[in-house]
């Protein structure tokens, strides 16, 4: 589940040389190392570790170059190559909103950042240009409570100006065509996704074919050893027969040895007699 802070960030042209640069939490709080994070603040050794949160009521502060906006929102969003992203569109669109901006009037622009569990990207920021907006107070402090009431809508003193303006038309067009754009490179971006997703599911369904194959040969394999055992163990039983014929087949032997025997020893003994009957007769004689 993703965690989600939204905040908006501000640039207003007060005099052709001065400016305004504010931030406020939309809703309940934002950390203010997520609002500033840690990359913003390691190359300024004198600015210590920011701790505290960004609130409704907002921080604001005087400077001589609005494009420090620009700058801040481009560090949260580094270009790291030629693509162009949902923010690298909007991020170029406000560079050339602030470039444009007159005295007296405000830009704004609306910063999600999302946290999730995915260790590939554990976080991002969205960046979304609300719009151009008059600023009909003079004094920072009641635009901020201005502000603070109606984040996203404009006065009712300017908005008859910005339909009537010409500017303003070519504004509109610019948001409509910029919104499309949005759309479709969002949608692009969601299709890559599905892609990569469905390629990492593809490779995983190679693998398991594959570890399913290695497994069927492993069985293969155990199969034909059990094969063998089997086969053994009816050589073995056959031996075993056979081996039970061959003893009784001794058995039979040597009984018939002891027969024989037998007849042996009763003829040797009808021989003495008969050859003793013979040298009695003889002597006799």
């Amino acid at each position: 589940m993703a965690i989600n802070y939204d905040f908006t960030a501000y640039c207003i042209k007060t005099s052709s040389t001065n400016w305004i640069i504010g931030m406020k939490a939309i809703d309940g709080e934002v950390p203010l190392d997520i609002v500033i994070p840690d990359e913003q603040t390691l190359s300024d050794p004198d600015n210590p570790e920011i701790v505290g949160v960004l609130t409704a009521e907002g921080l604001e502060r005087e400077s001589t170059d609005g494009l420090e906006l620009y700058r801040y929102l481009r560090q949260l969003n580094p270009k790291k190559s030629d693509a162009f992203g949902y923010n690298e569109v909007v991020i170029r669109n406000i560079h050339s909103r602030i470039r444009a901006l007159r005295v007296d009037e405000e830009l704004r622009v609306q910063i999600t950042y999302s946290e999730r569990k995915e260790p590939y990207r554990s976080f991002t920021y969205h960046i979304k240009l609300i719009g151009t907006f008059a600023n009909a107070d003079a004094e920072p402090s009641t635009h901020a409570a201005a502000e603070t009431d109606t984040p996203d809508i404009p006065t009712q003193n300017t908005q008859p100006q910005e339909q009537i303006s010409p500017d303003n038309r070519s504004e509109q067009q610019t948001y409509k065509t910029t919104n499309t754009l949005e759309k479709l490179i969002t949608f692009t971006q969601n299709l890559q996704q599905e892609l990569k997703q469905t390629k990492r599911d593809l490779a995983a369904a190679v693998d398991r074919i594959e570890q399913l194959e290695n497994e069927r040969r492993s069985f293969h394999e155990m199969q034909d050893l059990i094969q063998e055992v089997l086969d053994r163990l009816t050589q073995v039983e056959t031996m075993d027969s056979r081996i039970q014929y061959l003893e009784t087949d001794r058995d039979q032997l040597q009984d018939f040895q002891q027969l024989l025997q037998k007849f042996l020893v009763a003829l040797s003994r009808q021989t003495k007699i008969v050859l003793q009957e013979h040298d009695d007769q003889t002597s006799t004689q």
